[in-house]
C-alpha cells in the first residue's frame, strides 16, 4: 500500500494545497473504498449498513486526517473507525434478521415469483455461510474476495502477517462447501461500490449505451461464476475480447487463454482438442463458431465440462484439465445453436450447458451513441500509432458517422477513420475523407 501512504501524506499535509488535497483524498476513497465496505460487511452482515458505514468513515476520514500520528499508521487508524461505526450501528440499530431477502424485490427481466424465492435463498444461504465462520476467518474471508485486493493489502489492512491471512483463508475453504465458496464470492463482488464500471474498465470497452452497460456488468459477475459462456454477435462487435475480458478478471486470469477457430475447413477438431485442453489446462478455452463444430468433436467440450462440474476436478475415465469453456457464435454467418439442436447437429447437453450464461452484444447500429466516443477513441489511438497529432472530427462528418449503419461493427469503423486520417491533411475530419459508402448512405439497406 505505498502509494496510499503517499496519498495519505498528500492529503494531511498543512502544506498542500487544498485543491490538491481533495484530489489525493479522492485517491484515498477511491483506492479503500472497496476494502471499507467488505470490512464493515464482514462485521455487520448487511450489504446496505456496510455501505452506510464505508461512507461515513470516509467524512470521518477526511474531518480528522490532520489528526494521525503519521501516514504509515493509516491502515490501523481507518479500520478502527470502522470499527466504532459498526458499533454504534449494531448498538442503535436492529440488525435485519434477513438482510439480503429484499432483493427478491428488484425489478427482473422475468419477474418469476419461483426464480426470486430461489434468489433470495441463496442469499440467505450465503450470509448463513459466511456468519457460520470465526470473525477472524469471515474478516479474511470477505476482504480477500473483494476484487482487487491481494492477501498481502489484507494483511497491511488488519495489522497481521500475509501467512496469518493465507492460513484464515485456506481454513475458511475447508470449512465452506464448494459451492457456497462460489456463492460468497459472487455476493460480495456484485455489492462493492466500485462494481457498476469495474469490469468495462478493465476489458477496455467503451459504450454509452444504457443496455450494454448493464449487460457487461452482468458479464462481470458472469465471470466470477466460473461457468461456461456463450457470447453471440455479429462480426466486430468484440466478442472475443468480451471473452478474454471474461477471463482474465476472473479466478483464472492467470492462466493460458486459448482460441480454437472450429470452422476452419480440414482441421481435425476430434484430435486438435486434447492438445487445446492440455495447453489451456487451468484456464480458459474460447470455441469460436461453435455451432460449425462436427457432432463428434463436441465430445471434448462436453466431457471436460463434466469433469469440471465433479467436485474433485475429475471424470470417472481419468484425469482431465480443469477448462472454463466460452462458446462464441455469430447469427450472420453461422447457424442458430437452438435450431441446431433440434435438428440434430448439436448435442443437446452441450447447448444446455452454455445456455445458462448467454451474453448477446448489440451491434454498432443498434447503439449509435457510441459512435462518437468509439470514433475518438479509435482516432487517437491511430494518430498515436502513425506519430502524428490528431485531427478533431467536423460536426458534418461526425453525423455521417452516426448515421452509417456499420455492417461489420467497429471494425468497419475503424477501417473507415484509417481511410480519413491518411486522406486529411489539415486539423479536421470533413466528410470528403470519409470513404464514399458512408457518404452516399441513404439509410436503407443495399
Amino acid at each position: 500500500m505505498d502509494s496510499l501512504i503517499d496519498l495519505v501524506t498528500l492529503a494531511r499535509s498543512p502544506e498542500t494545497e487544498e485543491e490538491e488535497r481533495l484530489r489525493a483524498f479522492d485517491g484515498i476513497v477511491r483506492t479503500c473504498q472497496d476494502m471499507a465496505y467488505a470490512y464493515a460487511y464482514a462485521i455487520l452482515g448487511d450489504v446496505h449498513l456496510a455501505q452506510d458505514v464505508a461512507q461515513e468513515a470516509f467524512v470521518t476520514v477526511w474531518r480528522k486526517l490532520r489528526d494521525l500520528d503519521t501516514p504509515a499508521t493509516f491502515p490501523g487508524w481507518f479500520r478502527r473507525i470502522i470499527q466504532t461505526q459498526c458499533d454504534y450501528i449494531t448498538r442503535r440499530r436492529r440488525l435485519p434478521t434477513s438482510p439480503l431477502s429484499s432483493a427478491a424485490q428488484i425489478p427482473s427481466k422475468a419477474p418469476d415469483p419461483y426464480v426470486l424465492t430461489e434468489r433470495r435463498e441463496a442469499r440467505e444461504r450465503v450470509l448463513d455461510a459466511i456468519r457460520s465462520l470465526p470473525e477472524h476467518e469471515r474478516t479474511a474471508t470477505t476482504l480477500y474476495y473483494v476484487d482487487g485486493y491481494t492477501q498481502n493489502d489484507v494483511a497491511s489492512f488488519l495489522g497481521v502477517k500475509a501467512t496469518t491471512i493465507s492460513t484464515r483463508l485456506h481454513s475458511a475453504r475447508r470449512r465452506l462447501s464448494r459451492r457456497l465458496v462460489e456463492m460468497v464470492e459472487v455476493e460480495i463482488q456484485s455489492q462493492r461500490p466500485s462494481r457498476d464500471d469495474s469490469f468495462l474498465r478493465q476489458v477496455g470497452f467503451i459504450t454509452a449505451n444504457p443496455h450494454l452497460r448493464d449487460l457487461l456488468r452482468d458479464a462481470g459477475r458472469i465471470a466470477a461464476r466460473d461457468c461456461p459462456v456463450h457470447i453471440v454477435g455479429e462480426s466486430g462487435t468484440g466478442k472475443m475480447a468480451l471473452a478474454r475480458g471474461i477471463h482474465e478478471v476472473s479466478r483464472r486470469g492467470g492462466k493460458p487463454f486459448v482460441q480454437l477457430f472450429c470452422g476452419e475447413p480440414g482441421v481435425p477438431l476430434e484430435s486438435e482438442l486434447p492438445r487445446l485442453l492440455t495447453r489451456a489446462a487451468g484456464g480458459t478455452l474460447a470455441l469460436d463458431e461453435i455451432d460449425k463444430m462436427p457432432l463428434p468433436a463436441q465430445d471434448g467440450p462436453h466431457d471436460a465440462i463434466g469433469a469440471n462440474a465433479e467436485a474433485d476436478g475429475h471424470s470417472q475415465g481419468g484425469r482431465r484439465p480443469n477448462v472454463r469453456f466460452i462458446a462464441i457464435t455469430n447469427p450472420t454467418l453461422g447457424r442458430d445453436l437452438a435450431t441446431e439442436v433440434v435438428e440434430g447437429r448439436f448435442r443437446r447437453d452441450l447447448y444446455e450447458a452454455f445456455a445458462a450464461a448467454t451474453i448477446i452484444v448489440p451491434p454498432l447500429r443498434e447503439r449509435p451513441e457510441d459512435v462518437p466516443p468509439l470514433a475518438e477513441h479509435l482516432l487517437h489511438t491511430l494518430g498515436a500509432s502513425w506519430q502524428r497529432d490528431t485531427p478533431e472530427f467536423a460536426p458534418e462528418a461526425m453525423e455521417l458517422l452516426v448515421r452509417y449503419d456499420w455492417p461489420k461493427n467497429v471494425r468497419d469503423l475503424a477501417f473507415a477513420l484509417e481511410h480519413a486520417l491518411a486522406k486529411c491533411t489539415g486539423t479536421s475530419i470533413l466528410p470528403m475523407h470519409l470513404p464514399g459508402a458512408i457518404t452516399g448512405y441513404s439509410g436503407t439497406a443495399d
